[in-house]
């Protein structure tokens, strides 16, 4: 059985950054996005290293855009800039659903043919390139967390931040097999697309666009020079607590193993 879901309304979200803006804690605009205008917010501290942090391209796991909110309310680490795109699939996120309002799905339109809301981030996509991108899911069908690590140069972060987090009792997804994770562990291993180890998905690379139906956000911005980058699944079927606080949580401490390189 489902948990309710506890999410607020997406007008209440507008609401709710645009008070931030008002406040000057954040830089907000509105992009198009063909019918739809997804929210972009910035920011700036001069000469911090910038992270980019994108949330609820997938409507049905709004969890993200309530963490994203959550962490900029409370305060970001004050030695990095920022750019975030708080919900990147309003259409999604008002009807509940994984695809956008033309029954694509965003996550798979970063190679190949756009979507309008995938070509607003791209085309707000900031000239100097961040050194860390974070994407903010929801699993659906899963009680426990588990990410995906994509690195191209330094260290794998994603064991440490998968102990911090159980350490602070948040459920991990110990054996990913038991997961849909779009192709059996067996095939993406044959493909050299990823491997699995204790809640976590160690990325070899590979763009998965061609198995999967599209390039998802993380691989496009492994393209554009990202070094690092993290897509954080939280829990879909845990309480509503959880499904935030694990993605909270997970933006902190990445956050906080970049700070120490």
């Amino acid at each position: 059985m489902t948990p309710p879901v506890l999410k607020p309304e997406y007008e209440a979200l507008v609401s709710a950054w645009a008070e931030l803006a008002d406040s000057g804690i954040v830089r907000l605009s509105s992009l198009p996005a063909g019918e739809e205008e997804l929210l972009h917010a910035v920011i700036e501290r001069p000469g911090a290293p910038l992270v980019a942090i994108s949330a609820g391209v997938h409507g049905d796991e709004p969890a993200g855009p309530s963490a994203l909110l959550q962490v900029v309310r409370e305060g970001l680490p004050e030695e990095f800039s920022y750019a975030l795109w708080p919900c990147t699939n309003p259409a999604g996120y008002r009807m509940g659903t994984r695809r956008n309002g033309g029954g694509r799905d965003i996550n798979r339109s970063y190679g190949g043919e756009m979507t309008a809301e995938s070509r607003a981030v791209a085309d707000s996509w900031p000239s100097r390139t961040p050194i860390l991108a974070l994407d903010l899911h929801e699993d659906p069908e899963t009680t426990a967390f588990y990410c995906y690590e994509r690195i191209a140069v330094g260290e794998h972060r994603a064991a440490d931040l998968v102990e911090r987090l159980e350490s602070a009792g948040i459920p991990i997804q110990h054996d990913l097999r038991e997961v849909d994770l779009g192709l059996s562990s067996e095939e993406a291993g044959r493909l050299g697309l990823w491997r699995l180890e204790r809640g976590w998905v160690r990325s070899l690379g590979h763009d998965p666009g061609a198995i999967i139906g599209g390039s998802p956000y993380s691989v496009w911005a492994a393209s554009h020079g990202v070094p690092h980058s993290f897509t954080f699944e939280s829990p879909g079927l845990g309480a509503w607590e959880t499904r935030v606080g694990a993605l909270v949580l997970a933006v902190r401490t990445a956050l906080h193993f970049t700070s120490r390189e």
